[in-house]
């Protein structure tokens, strides 16, 4: 560019004019036919960086559901130990399976069951029984609280997530608390995110409890798990300033 630049507007001009058609010429029609090389090496750039990027992304997409089959096995076991329970679970029999699953599930926080009190109470009132790893009395359920009269006060997002869970018996409904999803450091033995005074991401699974044949379920199992810890071999290192991976839950 610049001897081309040079033989139009260097001074004096007299010595660049002849060199215009000798030297300026060639290297023009030069840089005209390398245009269409350089359009094609920045498009398969380009093609291989977005391949890149799918397969990273459909690998990680294969890891999260490899890392939720475990706690999805675990509020399906859950529920049908509850189930068998007839009117209240066996919480001994509760205590002994959720101990047992919160050694193969990293992250499980807490666990236990929603339980709709009889009628009069309202068709949202849940009571929280049963609560294993926390010593909260709302289950570590995010958001959750119980008022005194004992019934859980519960954030619309959580009852919808409920109320799908009742509709739908033979599904699993996921539902979490929102916050930017990393590895988390309580991964490598250093203190847990809300330790550090950073909010944690919580991811909550719920599975109605089987009901007789013709009565809608009254009780629903929920895990509530660390989602940073659980997923933490699917997502980038937190210190990775050039990859985010944003989890979306689609489904009823």
């Amino acid at each position: 560019v610049a001897p081309i630049l040079l033989c139009w507007l260097a001074a004096p001009p007299a010595p660049w004019r002849p060199r215009r058609r000798q030297v300026a010429l060639p290297l023009m029609l030069l840089v005209l036919a390398m245009l269409p090389g350089f359009h094609e090496v920045a498009r398969r750039d380009e093609t291989r960086l977005q391949s890149a990027f799918e397969r990273d992304a459909m690998a990680r997409r294969l890891r999260v559901e490899q890392l939720l089959a475990n706690p999805l096995d675990a509020a399906l076991a859950l529920s049908g130990v509850a189930a068998a329970g007839a009117q209240a679970p066996p919480a001994a029999v509760l205590e002994r399976q959720a101990a047992a699953w919160a050694e193969r599930v990293p992250g499980l926080q807490s666990s236990g069951w929603l339980e709709r009190p009889a009628a009069g109470a309202g068709g949202s009132a849940w009571a929280i029984r049963q609560v294993q790893g926390t010593a909260s009395s709302a289950g570590g359920l995010p958001g959750a609280s119980v008022g005194p009269d004992g019934l859980a006060q519960l954030p619309a997002a959580l009852r919808a997530a409920i109320d799908r869970a009742i509709d739908k018996p033979a599904a699993q409904v996921l539902t979490g608390a929102a916050a930017p999803l990393q590895a988390s450091p309580a991964a490598a033995g250093a203190p847990p995110p809300a330790a550090q005074g950073r909010p944690g991401s919580s991811l909550v699974v719920l599975q109605a409890v089987p009901a007789p044949t013709g009565s809608p379920s009254r009780q629903v199992v929920f895990l509530v798990l660390d989602a940073g810890r659980l997923l933490a071999p699917a997502l980038p290192d937190a210190d990775d300033p050039n990859l985010r991976v944003c989890l979306t839950y689609l489904g009823g």
